[in-house]
């Protein structure tokens, strides 16, 4: 029985590694050509900083210091040189481009494989498992931050699945080696250079992990293993932390400053349709932020598929749920919320960061998980709700409409007003005369706005007939899966494959 269960693992993780190659395999064989766009981070900086230790070590200097940079920085101990991170260690004999080809499509599968053990041992079910794994590592918080060359954010992504992996272990079980995941999982996001997400993350594991141990008997044991996770962990944080109090942001940074990069209300469009703003990496006419730090998107088939599963746990598991996804939310969102300054006047450390669109990875994570549930509730048997695909049906109609309209100029003038009333920053609003840039972005909204209601229509039609017994679960893996291609790659293949 183990041995079957291994094969059905391992040919669900050579998928995994088998659809990011083909996403990646371009980066994979050439030494000439990055996976991100040029003129950002990757090549501006990630490139230089690995390019420096690789060179130290060649001459067999250990990168201590670089003196390139300011009036020089310290190396090992800085977060984002690496330097100090296992996986970086596999990969470091390759030439410096391949190097960090090579780590992103690792991390690239290591968030689908880490998500699908989780799922796994949540539902077990393989495909609902391999689906929850195809949605997180292709949601747009991570791409995009391949495309905008963000690799030690990527990194540190990639990490988080094995943290609440290792809680749920130890709540059921109690065994050490669910600590020591967790625990791993936590540091290694700290070995990457992202110590954002290792915060972030222990916010938002004590809330997990809270919810739960209320439910629970044994609640002391089990609450002292789970207090034993970050400390663990923490300790690789000490020289970075060290480094980090002689830095500009050594006592937090200023409110105006940390307000930048928060998710904006009208944001809440990209998780249906994430084009409707820009490309990653364009100067749209009417965004305020760059979109790598605003794509909540997750695919429509994700969505749905989340809808399905939360749908059909119990109550409680459904508050909960419901709850982190509505936190996550409202935190991603920062400036625009009462909560921001809250945050950062009472919780320690919380007025250290920006960026808090970077909240929007853990809106995925959620619905990843729930998509997996999801499938293994209609592998099942189960049926679709059907105020579910109604209202995807509806949705993919209202969006399709407006798309075409777009394109047929019927909505100039809203669609004008509209960009007028949501841009305030000048740097955008600079664009709003010029008619050529703003009939650009009125296509590019329409094209996003077809693309996607054609394909949430697709998804609503086809698990209404699959609710009627056509075929439920194939016909729901055509569009489902497919689909959340069709809406994830090609949405991708406009702003983050092409972008590369």
């Amino acid at each position: 029985m183990n041995r079957i269960v291994n094969n059905i693992h391992r040919r669900w993780l050579l998928l995994i590694a088998a659809l990011n190659a083909a996403l990646c395999w371009r980066g994979l064989i050439s030494n000439q050509w990055m996976l991100s766009k040029q003129g950002m981070d990757g090549y501006e900086y990630i490139y230089h900083a690995f390019a420096f230790v690789r060179e130290s070590l060649a001459r067999g200097e250990l990168p201590v210091w670089n003196p390139y940079v300011f009036c020089g920085t310290p190396v090992l101990e800085a977060f984002q040189y690496c330097a100090q991170y296992p996986v970086r260690w596999l990969f470091a004999p390759l030439p410096v481009t391949l190097t960090v080809n090579w780590m992103l499509y690792a991390h690239l599968c290591l968030a689908g494989a880490a998500m699908y053990g989780w799922v796994w041992y949540r539902v077990r079910s393989g495909l609902g498992a391999f689906a929850a794994g195809a949605v997180f590592m292709w949601c747009g918080p991570l791409l995009a931050r391949v495309t905008s060359g963000h690799f030690v954010l990527a990194y540190g992504m990639a990490w988080i699945p094995l943290v609440f992996w290792g809680i749920d272990g130890w709540q059921r079980e109690r065994r050490a080696r669910w600590i020591t995941l967790a625990a791993g999982g936590a540091a290694m996001q700290l070995y990457a250079g992202a110590p954002q997400y290792f915060y972030f993350t222990a916010l938002l594991a004590g809330l997990y992990s809270l919810w739960s141990l209320t439910m629970r008997d044994g609640k002391i044991k089990t609450a002292a293993g789970l207090l034993a996770i970050y400390p663990l962990a923490a300790a690789v944080l000490v020289p970075g932390w060290l480094t980090a109090r002689e830095a500009l942001r050594a006592g937090g940074v200023p409110a105006e400053w940390a307000a930048t990069a928060s998710l904006q209300f009208k944001d809440l469009l990209l998780t249906v349709a994430p084009n409707f703003y820009g490309g990653i990496g364009d100067w749209s006419f009417w965004d305020n932020e760059h979109l790598h730090e605003m794509w909540v998107y997750s695919g429509l088939g994700g969505l749905l598929l989340a809808g399905v599963g939360l749908a059909k746990i119990s109550a409680r598991e459904k508050v909960r749920l419901g709850f982190l996804l509505t936190v996550t939310l409202v935190l991603a969102l920062g400036a625009y919320t009462p909560l921001f300054g809250l945050m950062r006047e009472y919780v320690p450390l919380y007025a250290g960061f920006r960026s808090h669109g970077r909240w929007t990875v853990y809106f995925s994570l959620f619905v990843a998980l729930l998509a997996g549930v999801g499938v293994g509730k209609i592998v099942s048997g189960e049926k679709i709700p059907r105020s579910l695909t109604w209202s995807f049906i509806g949705l993919g109609a209202m969006m399709l409409l407006t798309g075409l309209l777009l394109h047929s100029d019927s909505l100039n003038d809203w669609y004008r007003d509209l960009a007028d009333w949501l841009t305030f920053k000048p740097l955008f609003r600079q664009n709003l005369p010029l008619t050529g840039q703003r009939l650009l972005a009125q296509i590019q909204s329409a094209e996003a706005l077809t693309w996607s209601g054609l394909v949430a229509l697709t998804l609503g039609l086809t698990a209404q007939f699959g609710n009627y017994g056509l075929t439920g679960l194939r016909a729901y893996g055509l569009t489902g899966l497919r689909a959340y291609g069709l809406t994830g790659l090609r949405a991708y293949g406009l702003t983050g494959l092409r972008a590369y």
